[in-house]
């Protein structure tokens, strides 16, 4: 229900919701200042056809495979790549790193999060900028390939964005869009997809996917959480329950899991009654 009344807050104050996700997502990169901590999207898990991963990259790879499973029809050889909603990097980077592009731009609306790339991230061809998806500070036809990763669902209007999108791409560029809506909005979605000018090659539902690769990770992250929140607040492993550190310990486990969408979380949840749906999808600018 909590969540029902929020996705209706959001839709009648759509300015007001974007101000909100860029203070959490300013907060949690101050907050989270660790090196190590480079996604933020929910992942994907399928069978088989995803990019082997180097052991430095195995921690994230449900993130990563995210970005394969976009990547996998678009060969990104050569292309000058721009990442919309880049966060904390780690997607850019890995396209930079491992996709052989010719040079990656990030972008963000988060100084912070702009910051953090800026600081941990100096690959030849990669770099950062601060800016917002519906007015991209960049020229028309700059970019080959465009990436938009679990972002969308933070700005106040699709339709300029993808306008953006639209302006920025090179003739026969193509548009990689990974993102979720609640299910009464989904069929809003594809509509703006379709008349945005773009050519939708690809659309696929990949909900169960991102279902999978939220209880494969559910374990790592819940360890994880509980180790660095103990860490940031200096709670001993032996600490009492009771204690007032071992409460906002607590607290913030909980805030930090229902964020990164651990089993049982309100995401998840979402996921696996399909209230919430997620898709993918390749498009492609006219030539």
């Amino acid at each position: 229900m909590a969540a029902e009344f929020f996705a209706r807050f959001f839709r009648a104050f759509p300015r007001l919701k974007v101000f909100l996700w860029q203070k959490a997502y300013d907060l949690l990169s101050k907050a989270c200042a660790d090196r190590d901590w480079t996604f933020m999207n929910y992942g994907y898990a399928a069978e088989a056809g995803m990019p082997a991963l180097s052991p430095p990259d195995e921690p994230n790879r449900f993130c990563i495979h995210l970005y394969g499973h976009l990547a996998e029809t678009v060969d990104l050889t050569g292309k000058k790549v721009l990442e919309i909603g880049s966060g904390r990097g780690g997607g850019a980077d890995y396209i930079n790193r491992c996709l052989n592009p010719a040079a990656v731009t990030g972008l963000d609306f988060s100084t912070y999060a702009v910051q953090f790339c800026r600081k941990h991230f100096h690959s030849a061809g990669l770099c950062f900028q601060l800016g917002c998806a519906e007015e991209l500070p960049f020229a028309d036809e700059s970019f080959d390939v465009v990436f938009n990763v679990e972002s969308s669902h933070c700005y106040e209007a699709m339709e300029p964005f993808l306008s953006e999108v639209k302006r920025v791409l090179s003739p026969g560029g193509y548009f990689l869009f990974a993102d979720f809506r609640a299910a009464d909005e989904i069929d809003d979605l594809r509509r703006e997809l379709n008349h945005s000018g773009l050519v939708l090659i690809e659309e696929t539902d990949i909900t169960a996917n991102v279902l999978a690769a939220l209880d494969l990770d559910h374990e790592s992250k819940i360890l994880e959480i509980d180790r660095r929140i103990a860490a940031k607040i200096g709670l001993a492993a032996d600490a009492p329950l009771s204690s007032a550190r071992a409460g906002v310990h607590k607290f913030l486990v909980k805030w930090i899991s229902e964020f990164t969408g651990v089993r049982d979380s309100a995401i998840y949840d979402q996921f696996k009654h399909r209230n919430s749906i997620y898709i993918s999808c390749v498009l492609q600018s006219p030539r």
